[in-house]
């Protein structure tokens, strides 16, 4: 049932909770904001003020589970807690609205679920330390309510902050009651399907459970919402994990990296013999969501036993995957392998599917047979000389290879990969790429770290290397792309032969951001010559490259570029070899 009510009504006799499938609190300050100006609206229009719609599942007696509108109630909560900490405790109004909105006895109406004890302790000021994503937003938004609540005092003393609880008392609220969980979500798919927009794993969450709800009976609703409660933790988890500095991965950390990339790299890597459309090796989100997952669910409707069978099947699978790829991200924080792989090398999004599966079903590390390489490696080389030399996307050759992975063996997954990089850059062409223009290269920065590593005689652990990424590696032209000298004392017979040389391998190194800033356009005997430029670098090339043409006055010129273009593309070659 549903109708049009105001928050006291709404809040009256009633305690909320917050379910395990539901995602953390998410909210930024800028929202909570936005709420603040909804009510100094309906304070000044003295209107009533439409709050939103919440869906509700009714447990025992006046408990209601939250299906659709935590994020509200949670700030809302945040908001009346702010505001009535700035009256005495002993004040009649303020004990009245505690009860009325805030508390029943000595609990929250508001039981924040897997948060309950952070905010509570948030609530008595003991400025708890937050040990997630969640918590910290929920810290950063109580902190702008009471900073908000503490300037109305300013503002206006204690009375305006009661026309600011008397306000809120009179928002109104839709509320949708339903009496399980399973038709509050439907509930929840139909209200939202009307125009408020979700995100497709919502809506598949929604769809999952409505087909179990009303061909199984509501048999697996408690497996879907458990499943997607752990995929919306994975992905809060991974999103919080590239804010870390030294671990940004810039697929992960963009601004359109959301909840749905899962459901999508999850399909891409997916296989069920009687599901429909499953082998899209382009497949968008809308295919996932209305090819796939609606199509299989419709078919297989009017047959209990495989309808059954595929929702239990994808949605553990789902989960099994998102939390895969959880722990592959994370891991970058003790893997070396794979933070080179992730942060610096920056493994393309296409690879994704195929190298999460892989990790899910423990393959990374096995060995190729008959080789000395492991499948990761296999991943590496394929990023490499494909993505980032060749700069291609052949989504056909790597999508059929991800749909297979969850069954595929070593062998031909490695033969896969292999047939897919002979093809598409053998060694005749990776040779050539590797003598023309390098500095776009999306493996350049892995290329010369490897040559340092090489230099400094040591492979470089996971402290180095993330030392390394904090001081901000940048690309460095040994000749600048701007002399302010003749180019023909070095070599060049004019521009365009300066234009063709300039950022060839040879002629390009590694820095900190720092020491770039310092480097800028200054000449090349400068650099070579000068103490404090390049032999002071914490790159063991760029070191040695003012130990070797120091002496001579810092002259390097073309002949210097292409001998040391040659032997980096040699040694490029064999770390990167086909196997």
């Amino acid at each position: 049932m549903s109708n049009i009510i105001d928050i006291q009504q709404f809040l009256v006799g009633k305690t909320f909770h917050i379910p395990s499938y539901q995602r953390d609190y998410a909210w930024a300050t800028g929202q909570v904001d936005d709420l603040f100006c909804d009510v100094q609206e309906a304070l000044e229009t003295g209107s009533g003020h439409y709050f939103g719609t919440i869906v509700l599942a009714k447990n025992s007696g006046q408990s209601y589970e939250i299906v659709d509108g935590q994020q509200r109630l949670s700030t809302l909560t945040l908001v009346i807690q702010a505001l009535l900490k700035q009256l005495d405790p002993a004040d009649s109004d303020c004990i009245a609205n505690g009860a009325i909105l805030l508390r029943n006895g000595l609990s929250l109406k508001m039981n924040f679920g897997k948060n309950a004890a952070f905010v509570e302790d948030l609530f008595a000021g003991n400025s708890p330390t937050p040990n997630s994503g969640g918590q910290r937003k929920l810290q950063a938004a109580y902190g702008f309510a009471q900073d908000r609540a503490k300037a109305l005092i300013v503002e206006g003393g204690i009375n305006l902050v009661k026309k600011w609880v008397k306000t809120i008392k009179s928002l109104e609220i839709i509320q949708f009651v339903a009496t399980d969980t399973g038709r509050a979500i439907r509930m929840f798919q139909t209200v939202n399907d009307r125009g408020i927009p979700l995100t497709s794993m919502d809506k598949a969450k929604a769809l999952l459970v409505y087909y179990s709800n009303r061909y199984l009976a509501g048999e697996l609703d408690g497996d879907i919402n458990s499943a997607f409660g752990d995929c919306f933790s994975a992905y809060d988890s991974l999103r919080e994990f590239v804010t870390s500095p030294g671990y940004r991965i810039d697929n992960i950390a963009r601004d359109t990296f959301t909840e749905d990339d899962l459901l999508r790299y999850h399909y891409l890597a997916y296989n069920y013999p009687s599901a429909l459309n499953v082998s899209d090796y382009n497949g968008t989100v809308r295919t996932v969501f209305d090819g796939f997952l609606k199509g299989t669910l419709k078919e297989l409707c009017k047959k209990p036993n495989e309808l059954r069978s595929f929702i239990s099947d994808y949605t553990s699978d789902l989960r099994s995957f998102s939390i895969a790829f959880d722990q592959l991200i994370s891991s970058t924080a003790t893997d070396k392998q794979l933070y080179k792989l992730f942060v610096i090398l920056g493994l393309a999004a296409r690879l994704y599917p195929l190298t999460i599966r892989l990790h899910q079903r423990g393959l990374l590390r096995s060995q190729v047979p008959n080789t000395s390489v492991d499948l990761l490696h296999c991943i590496e080389v394929c990023d490499v000389r494909v993505y980032k030399t060749r700069g291609t996307d052949p989504a056909k050759d790597i999508g059929d290879l991800s749909h297979g992975s969850r069954t595929a063996t070593v062998k031909d997954l490695a033969n896969g990969l292999r047939n897919f990089v002979t093809w598409f850059m053998p060694d005749g062409t990776f040779q050539t790429s590797l003598s023309q223009d390098m500095y776009h290269n999306g493996a350049l920065t892995l290329f010369l770290i490897r040559n340092d590593e090489d230099v400094a005689g040591s492979v470089y652990g996971h402290a180095k290397l993330h030392q390394m990424v904090i001081a901000q590696i940048t690309r460095e032209h040994i000749i600048s792309q701007t002399p302010n000298w003749t180019i023909s004392s070095q070599g060049f017979i004019d521009e365009a032969d300066f234009s063709n040389h300039l950022h060839m391998f040879g002629n390009l190194t590694l820095l900190s951001k720092s020491d770039n800033s310092r480097c800028q356009n200054q000449p090349t005997h400068t650099k070579m010559t000068d103490p404090n430029f390049y032999a002071k670098s914490s790159y063991a090339e760029t070191r040695q490259l003012a130990h070797q043409y120091g002496p001579n006055a810092g002259v390097f010129t073309k002949a210097d570029i292409l001998k040391r273009t040659q032997a980096f593309a040699t040694v490029v070659i064999g770390k990167w070899a086909i196997w």
